[in-house]
């Protein structure tokens, strides 16, 4: 027993001997230690004016995660007529190329519009990267004008938030021959931009008692879309990078105003259970719709279910009719927006089709 411990202690001494041997035996000359590289930046400062001890930008990000942006899921539309404004990676590559006609090509892994769609982030690593991506003024996708609006930091919103009427085909001019429409004709819905920069802008204005002018929303509001939408936050419920300017009561069901944005001029508002209803600028809205929307199912230019608009051969009018209709009634805020402009293209639309 004592000369086979004596043996295997002696194999493995050999091997102990051979394995350093080998590690000995891969090291070769490593040549000369290389010059000292310039010293680089502080990472902790570099990142820290952005991402520093505050929560700032947490807050930002949870606000943004309640957002219809974040949540409306249309991400998906991803191909190149949809993707300029579905898509972060989408509206990047337009704003890019000065295209917002169409995306470049069809969007890999798409992600839906977010902080780096509408900043500048990690792209000097200051405060400079929190600055709008875009600021330039929109010419807006409109077939009859053209027209170029300028909304300042709000020029952001509008490259998306516009009807592309340059896309409607067949487009309605005034008194020109009758026109042949599809079923649910029309415009993109997103018509807040023509709607807000008014006069102008795109839609039907059909001639008639009541003057086309601006109401002051659309002129002296700075930034125009920023004031209102993003004013002091309220959590994750309205204003800030939330956009809304509604939010539920505690029962979940119950919707308030949000008016952090509008004090400044309309003095004495509260926000709470209602509506925006200024002057009964709503209310009066609301009427007006209800009465052209009566008056275009007549015609039978419109499904009074689904709201959308028949197929059919109508006059090129009362296609510009049905169009207006279809503005006024996506974009929304019933008639915040533009007052006076909303208010004209009801009435005068609502008296052409009484005739």
């Amino acid at each position: 027993m004592q000369k086979v411990s004596a043996i295997f202690t002696g194999v493995l001494a050999i091997v102990m001997v051979a394995g350093v041997a080998m590690f000995v035996g891969c090291q070769r000359d490593q040549g000369a230690i290389g010059l000292t590289g310039p010293a680089g930046s502080d990472g902790v400062a570099k990142c820290g004016t952005c991402h520093n001890v505050s929560t700032e930008v947490l807050a930002k990000q949870i606000q943004w995660s309640a957002s219809v942006h974040a949540t409306g899921g249309h991400f998906r539309s991803n191909s190149t007529a949809c993707a300029s404004c579905h898509t972060n990676e989408g509206f990047r590559a337009t704003m890019d190329s000065g295209n917002m006609v169409a995306a470049p090509a069809l969007i890999d892994n798409p992600t839906p519009p977010n902080c780096r769609t509408c900043h500048n982030i990690h792209q000097k690593y200051d405060l400079t990267d929190f600055v709008n991506s875009t600021t330039k003024p929109v010419k807006l996708m409109v077939s009859s004008t053209g027209a170029t609006t300028n909304f300042d930091k709000g020029n952001l919103c509008a490259n998306c938030h516009q009807p592309r009427l340059s896309k409607v085909t067949p487009y309605p001019t005034l008194n020109g021959d009758d026109l042949t429409i599809v079923a649910n004709w029309g415009a993109q819905m997103a018509s807040q931009a023509v709607i807000l920069r008014g006069v102008g802008s795109g839609a039907f204005e059909i001639p008639g008692s009541v003057a086309y002018i601006n109401s002051s929303h659309s002129t002296l509001v700075p930034n125009r879309c920023i004031t209102c939408h993003m004013a002091p936050v309220r959590g994750d419920t309205a204003g800030g990078h939330t956009w809304k300017m509604t939010y539920l009561s505690s029962d979940g069901i119950t919707e308030n105003n949000y008016v952090a944005g509008c004090v400044a001029c309309h003095t004495g508002l509260t926000s709470g259970v209602g509506k925006f209803d200024v002057n009964k600028v709503q209310t009066d809205v609301e009427g007006l719709i209800a009465q052209l929307k009566a008056l275009l199912v007549t015609a039978k230019m419109l499904d009074t279910t689904t709201d959308r608009g028949l197929a059919g051969t109508f006059p090129s009018n009362k296609v510009g009719i049905l169009m207006n209709y279809k503005l006024i009634e996506a974009e929304g805020s019933h008639g915040v927006h533009n007052p006076l402009f909303v208010k004209a293209l009801l009435k005068n639309s609502i008296d052409y089709m009484k005739k």
